[in-house]
């Protein structure tokens, strides 16, 4: 699974929870009830943490080999 699908999915699941979280808040649902979906929030937004730095450094490592290429080929004389 791509980042950006992972990221994608991650988001969906953060949204599910925030929608389940105010339909407990607005049905008086108990604070364990809250509790447990603001855990589950929490790690969501974690494992979405993880995800973006984890692509950051994929970007970054691209960008590296971009550089690479790009002084390999500047100093290749074309005739």
């Amino acid at each position: 699974m791509g980042h950006a699908t992972q990221i994608s999915a991650h988001v969906r699941r953060i949204e599910a929870v925030e929608k389940d979280l105010k339909a407990l808040s607005q049905a008086s649902a108990s604070k364990e009830d809250i509790s447990r979906l603001r855990a589950e929030s929490k790690k969501l937004l974690d494992g979405l943490h993880v995800e973006f730095l984890d692509l950051r450094s994929h970007v970054w490592g691209i960008q590296q080999d971009v550089q690479a290429l790009s002084k390999k080929n500047s100093t290749i004389v074309r005739i």
